[in-house]
């Protein structure tokens, strides 16, 4: 019963025991995210690597990057930790991931002093086991560069921390804040800013704290704490303000420049060229391929069609999320869309997913409804009665600002289901749930409903509270061996990422040693070669139809464009060779080609 009831009375120094506990969770924690990153697990990709040469450009080139290139929003952070630790360990996939694990640990410290603050020390070392271990996609999400993510995390529950500080140390009686409060107070602001530059995603961690503050520090705004928090948030979000002062708009809008200390921008061509190639141009044949669930103008409507982003939500997105798919693995490929021609065992494991993901509806759902309960019946308690004790008013406090972590929960979760097609889950529900990242942060706050539960049922019987805590027992050690098993099925990858690796290097090689500098490729491909090979491969992104696409450094392009010899590296059997052949017919002889790997390579005679 000891792990059912954490409020009952423990020896003397069992407080330190916790600690201790606590620590060496956030010590093997740290270790296992430093074992992925060594192998290293996962393989990068474009993203990641986009990241890395944005620190590449900040360490050799003294460049003072504000944005993620090729888009107007997500900061930087992850890159300046990259070039910190470029310094130590070379320009490398470790070298970058290390800043990414060093957040991730710095995350788990506060949601533990968190939970101490807001809920129980157990519930913190549980919750800390919770976010340690992990599926694949947790782990992926916990160590991978490509901005964002542990931002996110990170100072979500720092904001969340210093919110509920302020809210439960408000006096009344206290003429002005002292200075350990205004500084306090301007903290709170820079992380505001800093956590909003960073990543967008965490706006509701930042809104709801927010709105704690207001609710009990409201006798403080005729001090300088107003001014503080503003001055603070003004500076944290000031790289925001400089990108949007410095870069013309029409160049915002299109999302496809990066961004210097030096403010030089590689401007954008006023006419996109045609990609050279030494063929008759009537020859291209391709059509835009449609999309396989909305025909039509029906992707642009916003909210179309809700049941398929709430079966996206629920049967996808929440269990690649929490490690649910852990239960019944299958590939993200066959995990959406569903059909009636869907196989029995696929239809069987979607359905034990969704039961997953209704679970954490449910329970987010007890958790706002017990925290409102508590609430309206002290509510009532204080009109009734006398003024209550501090104990009921700290309380109430705590209640609240579980209240507020619950609400920036379902605020992300809202935000998520009715984003724009692209990053929804109404057509990507497992690779967008990386997006519903900030949910971590109120793992404390539902663990809390299994203790919560039992107050309730301090009256009933004793065999009906004995089962209500067993089941809650079987359901914690369910979930852990879950998350366990998900970590060791992550281990268990190292041969497959490793060759993988091998085949990336095989490739660079390959390219180097038949002179090929400049060549064009798909995305996903691109800056990925260009980061291992250390610049020293440059290219130039087409899309499946041999258009120009996404190029996140303009002036990688310029370069290639430039290049009559720039050749053309195509992942075998994809659309994009398949297209290459079909404009190259009759003119093979202008192309000399090779295989390295699993990539065709072509280049002009």
């Amino acid at each position: 019963m000891w792990l059912i009831l954490p409020n009952q009375k423990r020896h003397k120094g069992a407080i330190h025991s916790y600690d201790f506990c606590a620590g060496a969770i956030i010590l093997l924690s740290f270790l296992l995210h430093l074992y992925l990153i060594t192998i290293p697990w996962p393989q990068t990709n474009s993203d990641e690597a986009t990241m890395g040469l944005m620190a590449r450009d900040i360490l050799y080139h003294g460049k003072f990057v504000v944005m993620y290139y090729g888009q107007d929003y997500m900061g930087t952070l992850q890159a300046y930790l990259g070039a910190l630790f470029f310094n130590v360990f070379g320009p490398t996939v470790f070298a970058l991931r290390f800043g990414v694990v060093l957040e991730l640990t710095c995350f788990l410290v506060v949601m533990y002093i968190l939970s101490c603050l807001l809920y129980t020390r157990l519930v913190g070392i549980l919750s800390l086991a919770l976010l340690s271990l992990g599926s694949s996609e947790m782990l992926h999400n916990h160590v991978f560069a490509g901005g964002g993510s542990n931002e996110v995390l990170l100072f979500g529950a720092l904001l969340s921390l210093l919110a509920a500080h302020l809210a439960l140390n408000a006096s009344h009686t206290r003429p002005t804040p002292t200075r350990r409060r205004y500084a306090s107070f301007a903290c709170w602001g820079l992380l505001a800013g800093l956590a909003i530059w960073s990543d967008p995603l965490v706006l509701p961690f930042v809104v709801m704290p927010g709105v704690l503050i207001l609710r009990y520090c409201w006798h403080e705004r005729k001090s300088l704490a107003p001014f503080l928090v503003t001055l603070g948030f003004l500076i944290g979000f000031s790289p925001y303000l400089i990108f949007f002062a410095t870069v013309p708009r029409e160049q915002v809008t299109n999302r496809l420049l990066p961004f210097s200390a030096q403010l030089q921008l590689v401007h954008t061509p006023e006419k996109t060229p045609v990609v050279p190639l030494p063929i008759p141009e009537h020859t291209q044949q391709a059509t835009q391929p449609a999309s396989p669930i909305l025909p039509g103008d029906q992707q642009a409507l916003p909210f179309a069609p809700l049941a398929l982003r709430l079966l996206g939500l629920v049967m996808v997105s929440l269990p690649a999320l929490s490690g649910g798919m852990a239960l019944c693995p299958i590939k993200p490929d066959d995990a959406w869309p569903l059909s009636w021609h869907s196989s029995p065992q696929l239809l069987q494991c979607s359905a034990i997913h969704g039961l997953w993901g209704l679970g954490l509806i449910l329970l987010w759902g007890c958790a706002v409804w017990l925290t409102i309960r508590w609430l309206r019946t002290y509510r009532r308690q204080t009109r009734q009665q006398a003024p209550p004790d501090e104990t009921m008013q700290r309380q109430a406090s705590i209640r609240s600002a579980r209240l507020t972590i619950l609400v920036a929960a379902g605020l992300t979760t809202l935000i998520y289901g009715v984003s724009s097609v692209s990053t929804s889950p109404l057509l990507h529900p497992w690779n967008n749930a990386r997006y519903l990242i900030a949910l971590d942060i109120a793992t404390p706050s539902l663990l809390i409903v299994l203790w919560e539960m039992l107050d309730i049922l301090k009256g009933s019987p004793r065999f009906l509270r004995h089962f209500v805590a067993g089941v809650n027992v079987v359901t914690l050690l369910g979930v852990l061996v879950v998350l366990a098993q998900g970590t060791l099925t992550t281990l268990s990858l190292r041969a497959t990422v490793q060759r993988a690796n091998v085949q990336q290097s095989q490739l660079v090689a390959g390219l180097e040693n038949q002179g090929i500098r400049r060549f064009y490729t798909d995305y996903w491909t691109c800056n990925r070669l260009v980061f291992v090979s250390q610049e020293s491969l440059t290219c130039a992104v087409l899309d499946d139809r041999l258009q120009p696409s996404l190029d996140r450094i303009w002036s990688y392009r310029t370069l290639v464009y430039s290049d009559p010899r720039a050749a053309f590296v195509f992942p075998n059997n994809s659309s994009m060779l398949k297209a290459f052949i079909q404009r190259i017919a009759g003119h093979e002889q202008a192309f000399t080609h090779s295989v390295i790997g699993s990539y065709v390579v072509y280049w002009p005679v």
